[in-house]
């Protein structure tokens, strides 16, 4: 699989797995911690790792930058401080959650690191 439609793929994994958590698992299995950590945060981490994949999949299209980790990384904080502090003062039925934040990176991170790691199977494959 080239490296386009590996961050397809994940772009899409990551729509797919974000809506079965919105539809499915916060309405079925009622109010435990686990399921509002999943309402709350889990889409968050889903989202960002969706993000950077588009990112990262849009910079291969258009081949006008490379993204590396650190870009990655960038893009995600300025969004998550742009969705989470200035987005409030537009849209009166959001909120400003700094632990959103640290979602926001941690899917990045995922994202980060499952690039990686698809990347060295690749290199591993051609050898």
């Amino acid at each position: 699989m080239d490296s386009r439609a590996e961050k397809a793929l994940l772009f899409f994994i990551s729509i797919a797995v974000a809506l079965l958590n919105r539809w499915f698992v916060t309405y079925l299995f009622g109010t435990t911690p686990v399921v509002l950590f999943m309402k709350w945060y889990l889409n968050d981490i889903i989202g960002a790792c969706g993000f950077c994949a588009y990112c990262d999949f849009m910079s291969l299209i258009f081949k006008k930058a490379t993204i590396n980790s650190f870009m990655l990384i960038g893009i995600i904080v300025v969004a998550g401080l742009f969705w989470e502090y200035i987005t409030p003062m537009f849209r009166v039925d959001t909120t400003s959650d700094i632990y959103d934040l640290f979602a926001y990176v941690l899917g990045a991170a995922i994202y980060i690191l499952i690039a990686n790691v698809l990347n060295i199977v690749r290199n591993h494959k051609k050898q």
